[in-house]
């Protein structure tokens, strides 16, 4: 499957940090998977690792992001 660049670059916009910030933490960890994957196969690895922090911000224990708090 081909993406066209500028077609990837208005994904990325559009789900950016603020976006991440907003509704990762509502995803269900597959969810934030497969949009943190598309983000990596899209050449933005560090959006995709935004997507993940946030969303694990709302994780519990027995959930796949959890992160005890530091």
């Amino acid at each position: 499957m081909f993406i066209a660049d500028e077609v990837a670059r208005e994904f990325a916009e559009q789900f950016n940090g603020y976006c991440a910030d907003e509704i990762a933490a509502r995803l269900a960890c597959s969810e934030v998977d497969a949009l943190a994957a598309l983000l990596t196969a899209l050449g933005d690895e560090e959006l995709a690792a935004t997507w993940i922090e946030y969303h694990a911000e709302g994780d519990d224990e027995d959930e796949d992001h959890y992160r005890p708090p530091s």
